[in-house]
């Protein structure tokens, strides 16, 4: 992939290109990227792996990020690690070499509907040695984000592995508390997952939980919180009236799955008798 050269480098701030503002909140925001290494899972991709897939997402051949994830998986790389480390670190660095001037508007459009292709599709290399081993189940999670917010490949990511690992999985795309409100009174969901990117969003998730807690149907609904924020403050669950919290995708599935599969047993709540 060649340096590509544009005359407007002095208006490339993601913020004033709109797929740019949503790209950058994809995934976790650069400002938090050096604290969030230590509390995410053991690195498997390294860093010329996510730039192999950034390239590979932008060039001509549109089956060239596709036949790269496939290859690492028969290599034996879980499909989990490479939606959490290798699409949202791509997605990250295509943010970054826009900022450098390294690629266009056009460079970044291709590469990000084709991140978001591999999430959509990879239940298609879920074969052989990739299939989880998670067990089946009937569990349900809604997963939502603050309505300001715009961290959306991230949610695609943690939606796509609790597929994966058999829970049914609602999304909210407008995550008011409203929207909320007449899902979880309509619909049984045993877990709501909240992500939480930015600070000045804590009291609107506060407040959602209390109004989800209030009108859900499931009188035993577990609030997950995930998202940058975990990282940076230690006791984000108690703040805003969650019973966990958890940075890394993979390991929310087996909290999640502990958590209703011990309260079914303690309460027989279930979905079936409702």
């Amino acid at each position: 992939m060649q340096p590509t050269q544009n005359t407007a480098s002095a208006h490339r701030s993601p913020s004033s290109v709109p797929l740019l503002r949503a790209l950058t909140h994809y995934v976790i925001p650069a400002i938090y990227k050096e604290k969030l290494e230590g509390v995410l899972a053991q690195p498997m991709l390294s860093h010329l792996n996510i730039a192999e897939l950034a390239k590979a997402a932008v060039v001509a051949d549109k089956a060239a990020a596709l036949a790269l994830v496939n290859r690492w998986l028969v290599q034996g790389l879980p499909l989990d690690a490479i939606y959490v480390q290798g699409v949202s670190g791509a997605a990250q660095l295509l943010g970054q070499w826009w900022d450098e001037d390294r690629v266009s508007f056009v460079d970044v459009t291709l590469g990000a509907n084709r991140l978001q292709d591999l999430i959509f599709n990879g239940y298609r290399y879920l074969t052989g040695e990739n299939k989880s081993n998670a067990p089946m189940h009937n569990f349900t999670i809604l997963l939502a984000k603050p309505a300001a917010s715009q961290h959306s490949l991230g949610l695609m990511v943690v939606s796509e592995i609790f597929r994966r690992h058999h829970w049914r999985v609602y999304s909210d795309s407008q995550s008011t508390p409203e929207a909320l409100e007449r899902t979880l009174a309509g619909e049984w969901v045993d877990v709501l997952g909240i992500s939480v990117a930015y600070e000045q969003h804590l009291p609107a998730v506060a407040q959602s939980v209390i109004v989800s807690r209030r009108h859900s149907v499931n009188k035993h609904l577990c609030v997950m919180v995930g998202g940058p924020q975990v990282a940076l403050r230690q006791r984000l669950a108690q703040e805003v009236g969650a019973d966990i919290a958890c940075a890394d995708a993979t390991e929310a599935t087996t909290l999640a799955y502990q958590f209703v599969d011990r309260v079914r047993g303690q309460t027989g709540a279930a979905e079936s008798s409702h």
